[in-house]
């Protein structure tokens, strides 16, 4: 998104109807791009296909995507057809970092933290759902600080389970 070429990105062609990550990979074999982000798919049959563009710590992208989940756009190559100048924009993966403690200020040790992601459906402002795993969960540590990794550009809210433990008196 600066405008700086990415060295090293894997560069591949997908079928329409690709959905991020996974799908239906054509016979071409990703290629990388060298030190000024220029890459060279050669050897492509005729038909319609996505260019999709990999690379540790960025979210996986598509030519002519203008966010982060974009869909991107078709190119269509005839018999021994050529596309040019396919730039593919990519973005940074972030963290989302904190300190949870309690009412007397005290860290709290070994609490999940989850980040829910805002997404924009059919008109209407919802957060998506927790992804398990590394992805958008963390524990607090002995200081009660958490740091979400490899998380997507986008807003996020952040919560921690709250659970209530009642006991019989006896």
């Amino acid at each position: 998104t600066t405008g700086r070429a990415v060295p090293d990105v894997a560069v591949t062609l997908v079928q329409p109807g690709y959905v991020r990550p996974g799908g239906n990979l054509t016979n071409s074999r990703p290629v990388l791009s060298d030190a000024q982000g220029r890459f060279v798919l050669r050897g492509i049959p005729a038909g319609t296909y996505k260019i999709t563009a990999r690379r540790l710590g960025y979210v996986e992208s598509l030519y002519g995507a203008l966010t982060p989940d974009g869909d991107g756009k078709a190119i269509t190559l005839a018999e021994g057809g050529r596309f040019g100048d396919a730039t593919v924009r990519l973005w940074k993966l972030g963290a989302i970092g904190g300190r949870v403690v309690d009412d007397a200020g005290d860290p709290i040790i070994g609490l999940q933290v989850r980040a829910f992601k805002r997404n924009l459906i059919a008109g209407r402002w919802k957060f998506g759902e927790y992804y398990s795993g590394q992805k958008y969960g963390a524990r607090t540590d002995d200081r009660g600080t958490y740091r979400i990794s490899d998380v997507e550009p986008g807003e996020y809210i952040v919560t921690v389970p709250v659970t209530t433990a009642v006991a019989p008196a006896s």
